[in-house]
């Protein structure tokens, strides 16, 4: 293709063409870009987009959550839920919440499930004197035995113990030995020092063994141990749930993997209590003057260690009211003896405020009375004062619904306007708390200056002129004007569509005190679950899947269906990130909120002039690009375009934190550019009206482009070019013809020749014509085809499968079974226009390749093959498509023969047997060539037993059989002369 060819192309496609009022036409695009933005602004206000944006942003809230097998180390909730239920056989109470505070809010001593015992290993000796009579060597270490490796490289490369066998490590000590223990009249040795050392020896116990218990050999094995091992995973859960209980052995395959890992841990835990002692003594044994030896002590772990309590207890629910003395005052005592600090849950009610009327009613205006609506007034719901002992204090727990009754946001404060000052929320309270443990040295604290701030603003929530962030040392926490803020959701308890839950859980029977347990497992003996040691598996000890309350946030909250504590978050709302089905319970959702101020994961409120910013001038933008562009390329601008929203609206969420609301975007490009196209398509209507007429003599769509972009080229002429052209027709046409009514004969050849030309079309084909109920096409011009010829050949495959649908329908219908043979050349040959300037034109192809295309789909019959392609076309498809080799064929007119082939298949798609088939096949041909008949003719009737409907067989053992009562000339080429059409 030349270059002003290609830059057409481009044009044609992308860029629309030029008009007479192009500054009318850019003045259209901006002030429709500028309209469709100022609307769509209008229903942002409104909130006609509401839903759009709540979508939009929820999925792209739920990308953010991340797959991790850990979970937040600071929260966990106790959840009062269905199994305690069950194992209590009610529903807990105050009792129950006594014990419970005081389980969470003291320290418990707890006692090592095995003590540990203290151990030794001397790893130097060094003896000066005089030493006599020795049989081994003086000096004795660790590196005599490593170094006897070096004749045993199979033995010293190996990762398992039983692979080491120490018959044949001989190391200098041990030859040493043997050679005394051979001859006992040898000569001994004398020397006046000796050293022993079982710092790292293989054989013997050294400081690692010590250290890390058992006798066996330590080092490399980790290696080659698969810790991501199922089996190895699954038995580590099951004892960390028995509290580290080793009484039942780990399965055969993983059983060295459980001793190597409590190997390693001994050694560590021990490297922790290792003490170093030198001892010098003067005459310890006979001859020796001075022994200088060094001792590896370890201490023995001390048999108890303190469980702290938990950092902050929130506990959602209000104690509201009294009940019986005795249990009151357990809970008042259990609150007030708590070490951590306790937040109790408040809530607040719309209530209405009913007035006195009956002055006004004695004066006769009844019905005024009677249509004057009570006033609603906010009433806050506390805790009973006696409840509100020691480091107890309280916090509002609401909880606002937003768009579509989702949960998207927490107040961070209640105006208390009776009292004229802010309460603080369940979750800013909560977070303060924790912040003050971790920066006790800050002065002021959060709490008191959270109290600060929160007295300092009233004035300014009162008046609505509050405008956030609320600020509480480097807490910045972006809220509106009513206090709500923004919730990062950062998973759940439930697992979700993720292998494990975000946030930490347990039930809260594992949570009462070993006091209450004992009572209870003694009431019901048959709820082993109810023991102290397991049900405190999580919350005391240690071990996977623990959630060990020490300085943990812990929070207390229903989490039985029949609390009805549930409420729709964004995180089930559905979509292709979908978190998890189950709706969120309160306490998550504060657990949520704690999570986004103790971890900065705040997410700030939609800026409206954001909005309006990018939504002006992106879609004035848009209108001014797309007067320039195509509908076609347009669409795909668009599609950019919108894509661009999401990417931002993905990217403020992710990096600035803030959310970006893009519905308003998202619906006015679309609408621009269906105004630009229908503006478009008015202006174009004039133009379209004056080439009509010669629109009306073609019929590809190829050649109507490539007349509209070479309109100067309209005139008879043409160039040669290189094709593959394409013949088709209908097997038997005249006796369907005579079968079927004039109609019938209409319907049948419109169906058939439609879904033909819809094929043609869709491999790129130009269709030149139809010859009745004959298809002649061409591929490789007006657009160049660099593969025209597979191209070719896949869509004479695919009419070939298009036909076989047809029949279904067709002999539903009645209409009898209808076939096509087809024909393809590949070949230079002249194209362009045929015929007069001044009268009808024809865009066609002429040459003898043509001929030869025309003469091959007759040539079918000959062979009863459905398709016949040239060598020519073959040789640039076979990669793409199967063949086998039909004849050197001589058509009617042609006296040089040429190469055919039958067009079978895909590449990958071919027939059952078809490799069987082709080697008979190639063998038969090639005996048919060295004029072997008989040879040739058994092995094509193999073939047809085989495959009774192979017509080439059949053709040639009619041509063997011709040929051994007339055998061809001498010096005969193996071709065949075709003498009709």
């Amino acid at each position: 293709m030349s270059k002003s060819g290609f830059y057409a192309a481009i044009k044609s496609v992308f860029i629309a063409s030029s008009s007479s009022k192009a500054q009318e036409t850019v003045r259209t695009g901006l002030i429709f870009g500028f309209i469709i933005a100022s609307l769509s602004l209008l229903l942002l206000m409104t909130g006609v987009y509401n839903e759009v944006d709540t979508y939009v942003n929820t999925m792209v809230m739920q990308m953010a959550i991340e797959d991790k097998e850990e979970m937040h180390p600071r929260i966990c909730i106790v959840k009062k839920d269905q199994a305690t239920s069950e194992l209590l056989e009610k529903n807990p109470d105050r009792a129950e919440f006594a014990s419970l505070f005081r389980f969470l809010g003291q320290p418990q001593i707890i006692q090592r499930p095995h003590g540990g015992a203290g151990r030794g290993l001397r790893v130097l000796d060094i003896g000066i004197g005089c030493f006599t009579d020795l049989k081994d060597l003086p000096f004795k270490t660790g590196y005599d035995e490593w170094g006897s490796f070096a004749d045993f490289s199979d033995q010293a490369s190996a990762t398992h113990i039983e692979k080491f066998d120490q018959r044949n490590w001989h190391s200098s000590s041990r030859r040493v030995r043997d050679y005394f223990k051979a001859n006992p009249d040898a000569e001994t040795f004398s020397g006046l020092i000796q050293v022993r050392s079982y710092l790292w020896n293989p054989l013997a116990k050294n400081a690692f063994t010590a250290l890390a218990g058992g006798g066996q050999y330590l080092v490399l094995p980790t290696l080659a141990t698969r810790w991501d091992d199922p089996e190895l995973k699954k038995y580590l859960q099951n004892l960390s749930d028995k509290n580290n209980s080793t009484d039942n052995a780990p399965p055969a395959g993983i059983a060295e993997s459980i001793e190597l890992l409590n190997r390693w841990q001994n050694l560590f835990d021990n490297l922790n209590r290792i003490d170093v002692d030198l001892h010098i003594v003067m005459f310890e044994k006979p001859g020796v003057l001075l022994s200088i030896s060094l001792d590896l002590v370890v201490d023995p772990p001390t048999p108890e260690y303190i469980i702290e309590p938990a950092s902050v207890i929130g506990f959602d629910f209000v104690l509201q009211g009294e009940k019986s003395d005795a249990v009151d005052n357990a809970l008042v005592a259990a609150i007030e003896s708590t070490e951590s600090q306790v937040v109790l849950a408040a809530h607040t009610a719309l209530e209405e405020d009913a007035r006195d009327y009956s002055q006004e009613s004695k004066t006769g205006d009844d019905a005024f009375a009677l249509g004057r609506k009570a006033s609603a007034v906010m009433r806050h719901i506390m805790p009973h004062e006696k409840f509100i002992k020691g480091n107890a204090m309280t916090a509002v727990i609401d909880i606002a619904l937003g768009s579509k009754s989702f949960v998207t946001m927490v107040p961070m404060f209640i105006a208390n306007h009776q009292e004229k000052r802010l309460i603080p929320s369940f979750s800013l309270k909560i977070a303060m708390l924790e912040l003050d443990r971790c920066h006790p040295e800050l002065k002021p604290s959060y709490s008191e200056e959270m109290n600060r701030v929160l007295a300092a603003i009233y004035d300014d929530v009162a008046s609505g002129k509050f405008r956030g962030p609320l600020t509480i040392h480097d807490r910045s926490i972006p809220v509106d004007s009513r206090g709500m803020m923004l919730i990062d959701f950062y998973g759940s308890t439930s697992v979700g569509r993720y292998r494990w839950p975000r946030i930490g859980s347990v039930s809260l029977y594992e949570c009462l005190d070993e006091k209450t347990l004992r009572r209870l497992l003694k009431k019901m003996p048959e709820k082993n679950e109810l023991d102290p040691i397991k049900a405190h598996s999580r919350t005391l000890y240690g071990g996977m899947n623990s959630f060990n309350k020490s300085e943990r946030i812990m929070l207390v909250g229903p989490f039985e269906i029949t609390d009805f504590d549930y409420f729709p978050t964004p995180m089930e709302l559905y979509t292709p990130y979908r978190a998890q089905k189950e709706q969120l319970m309160g306490i998550e959702i504060h657990a949520n909120a704690i999570i986004n101020i103790l971890d900065k994961l705040y997410i700030k409120h939609p800026n409206g002039y954001h909005t309006a910013f990018a939504l002006f001038v992106s879609c004035i933008l848009l209108g001014f690009i797309l007067d320039i562009l195509t509908p076609v390329a347009g669409f795909f601008l668009v599609v950019a375009f919108m894509g661009g929203a999401f990417w931002h609206s993905f990217n403020s969420y992710h990096y600035a934190r803030q959310m970006f609301n893009s519905s308003a975007l998202l619906f006015s490009y679309p609408a621009i550019w269906a105004i630009a196209t229908l503006t478009n398509y008015v202006r174009q209507r004039a133009r379209a009206q004056k080439t009509k007429d010669m629109f009306s003599r073609f019929v590809a769509a190829d050649v109507v482009q490539y007349m509209l972009d070479n309109p100067d080229m309209v005139k008879p002429g043409g160039e040669k070019v290189e094709l593959t052209i394409f013949f088709s027709d209908v097997a038997g046409f005249t006796s369907i013809s005579e079968a079927l009514t004039p109609e019938e004969l209409v319907v049948l050849l419109n169906e058939y020749l439609g879904a033909m030309t819809d094929l043609l079309f869709e491999y790129g084909g130009t269709l030149d014509k139809f010859i009745g109920d004959a298809v002649m096409a061409f591929w490789n011009f007006p657009r160049k085809q660099d593969d025209h010829a597979v191209r070719a050949c896949l869509c004479a495959l695919a009419m070939q499968r298009k036909i076989n649908e047809l029949q279904i329908g067709w002999a539903e219908r009645g209409l009898p079974r209808v076939s096509a043979r087809a024909g393809l050349n590949t070949a230079n040959v002249v194209v362009g226009y045929m015929g007069s300037s001044k009268a009808q034109m024809n865009f066609t192809c002429m040459g003898d390749g043509v001929n030869l295309a025309s003469r091959l789909e007759g040539a079918n019959k000959e062979y009863g093959t459905a398709m016949m392609v040239s060598d020519a076309t073959f040789q640039r498809a076979k990669h793409a498509v199967v063949g086998r080799f039909l004849d050197f064929l001589a058509v009617k007119g042609k006296k040089e023969p040429v190469k055919v082939h039958e067009l079978v298949c895909e590449v990958g798609k071919e027939p059952p047997g078809w490799n069987e088939l082709i080697e008979l096949y190639n063998r038969a041909i090639q005996l048919h060539l060295e004029r072997k008949w008989d040879e040739a003719i058994a092995t094509f009737e193999q073939i047809l037993a085989r495959w009774p409907d192979d017509g080439p067989s059949r053709t040639y053992i009619a041509r063997c059989n011709e040929y051994k009562e007339n055998p061809p000339p001498e010096g005969w080429d193996g071709r065949y002369i075709l003498t009709h059409k």
